[in-house]
């Protein structure tokens, strides 16, 4: 049900909870605002509808695509923009799947992506993720620092590990996947964090 996991997220639909008819941008907790996020809101005044981000691709042939040509992996919740009127439905439908909805879709973000009205992808460049953008793979992160996101990137997520508050400590130690690894605190996100 929608009091365990990542489910609760979908609760941002529910009729009555935010003004009806004004701009939403929905951001986790864990990510870092790095710039305006004036196009964001922008966008979804611009063209209505559910504004989220594409999810990224672990498999590096299809990284190496161009976006439009990418397979479809749903959506990634992390930051979403919409108008609450024209999403109620969202969260009505999961009240009327209720425990069929598991099997309808593995998680919040394939639900939202599924069910959503005019749903459309954010400008690619607008939000970056930390560990797919910015750390290097095994064994390279173990000696190389992260890199910084370019500079229109505007919101830098942290899905999974690590958090930005994990790798701001200056006592960390190795944080990070299976496949992209990292060792010792991250200067820029430490200095991201005493602002």
């Amino acid at each position: 049900m929608i009091n365990s996991g990542c489910w609760p997220k979908l609760t941002k639909f529910k009729a009555g909870l935010l003004p009806a008819d004004n701009i939403t941008l929905y951001l986790d907790l864990d990510i870092l605002i790095l710039g305006s996020l004036d196009p964001l809101i922008e966008a979804v005044a611009r063209t209505k509808g559910l504004h989220i981000i594409r999810e990224w691709s672990p498999f590096l042939i299809e990284k190496l695509l161009p976006v439009k040509y990418r397979r479809n992996r749903w959506g990634n919740s992390s930051v979403v923009g919409f108008i609450p009127s024209e999403q109620h439905h969202i969260y009505n439908a999961y009240l009327a799947l209720k425990e069929k909805s598991y099997n309808f879709a593995n998680n919040d973000q394939v639900f939202t992506s599924k069910f959503a009205h005019n749903y459309t992808y954010w400008q690619d460049n607008w939000i970056k993720s930390f560990r797919r953008h910015c750390v290097y793979p095994k064994p390279f992160g173990y000696f190389m620092n992260p890199k910084q996101p370019l500079i229109s990137c505007r919101i830098l997520i942290f899905h999974g590990r690590p958090n930005p508050f994990e790798i701001s400590c200056n006592n960390v130690g190795v944080w990070g996947s299976r496949s992209r690894v990292g060792k010792g605190p991250v200067k820029w996100v430490q200095d991201y964090c005493k602002i």
